[in-house]
């Protein structure tokens, strides 16, 4: 707990984003200034602010070309000082330029009076005139760092790349809420066609349990109550087929299509049903399976007829 530990947070190296380069050209080199003086700025500047999202890249550029300018103010402030001017060494007052506002005059003064000695030693100026530089230098940079802050340009140029990251965040919520919207609208669609399903089939159920219940059924008379499935057949456009529970072998099959009606082959859907019908004495429904006679994916659907059928 008490061992050494390190304070300084070292920088990573962050490399520019492809897509960001045309956002971050070259800036315009006056005489003494060097291409790599300013890519070494902006990488120290990066790495320092270390941007993840496409806003903080933004971000991490616009503040690398400040930082340029302001750096270069500072190192050629010297050049800004006319050459006939002349200042005691004891006079500290400056003169504040229009660009300052009249209420924050002394308050710019006092700063630059407590803040030359410390500025200008720094950067190599004259001793005999670090006040006129001083002030110079950093009113003028005021001055511009307040302009560009409110310069229409730059202004319209951030209201744009945040109406881009708006406009992509809007867009993105609007496609994720039509996609619920269609997956909801499916899942609806679905559970209806399920419902209408279920309806069907036990609507058929009830005819199949009023046609084993029938006179003809107890009285042993398959020929009458052949007629009448067959008869039951027509009106629901589908095959009834009377068979035994134990083999699955047709008794009777009356049907629209007999031919095509496959009464030797019965599927493993429909002898599962047979079997739990046979077993409960209550209908049971098979799941769907592909019939090849018909040609079409159907349920079979079980109810008791009697002992062994």
């Amino acid at each position: 707990m008490n061992g050494p530990f390190q304070t300084a947070r070292e920088l990573t190296a962050t490399a520019l984003p492809v897509e960001f380069e045309a956002l971050a050209p070259p800036p315009l080199l006056l005489p003494g200034e060097h291409l790599e003086h300013y890519q070494a700025l902006r990488q120290v500047i990066f790495a320092d602010l270390a941007p993840r999202s496409a806003i903080e890249w933004l971000l991490a550029i616009d503040v690398a070309e400040l930082s340029w300018e302001i750096q270069r103010y500072l190192l050629n402030g010297e050049r800004w000082v006319p050459a006939n001017q002349s200042t005691s060494p004891a006079r500290t007052d400056v003169a504040v330029p229009r660009g300052v506002p009249a209420a924050g005059a002394n308050r710019t003064t006092r700063f630059l009076r407590l803040g030359v000695n410390r500025i200008m030693p720094n950067r190599g100026l004259p001793s005999r005139r670090p006040c006129i530089g001083a002030a110079f230098v950093a009113i003028d940079l005021l001055a511009t760092v307040r302009s560009a802050l409110f310069r229409p340009g730059l202004c319209l140029h951030l209201c744009g790349r945040l109406c881009r990251v708006v406009a992509s965040i809007a867009g993105w919520l609007v496609l994720r809420s039509v996609t619920f919207v269609e997956a909801e609208f499916q899942k609806r669609a679905a559970q209806e066609i399920l419902a209408s399903i279920e309806r069907e089939i036990a609507g058929i159920q009830n005819v199949l349990l009023a046609l084993a219940a029938s006179p003809a059924t107890h009285d042993g008379e398959l020929a009458q109550f052949q007629r009448r499935a067959a008869k039951v057949a027509r009106q629901l456009d589908l095959p009834i087929v009377l068979r035994e529970v134990g083999t699955g072998q047709p008794v009777i099959g009356p049907s629209l299509e007999p031919d095509r009606l496959v009464l030797q082959n019965v599927s493993v859907p429909t002898r599962e049903a047979i079997r739990r019908t046979g077993e409960s004495g209550r209908p049971a429904v098979s799941g769907a399976f592909f019939d090849p006679s018909a040609g079409r994916y159907v349920v079979t659907v079980a109810v008791p007829f009697g002992e062994g059928l």
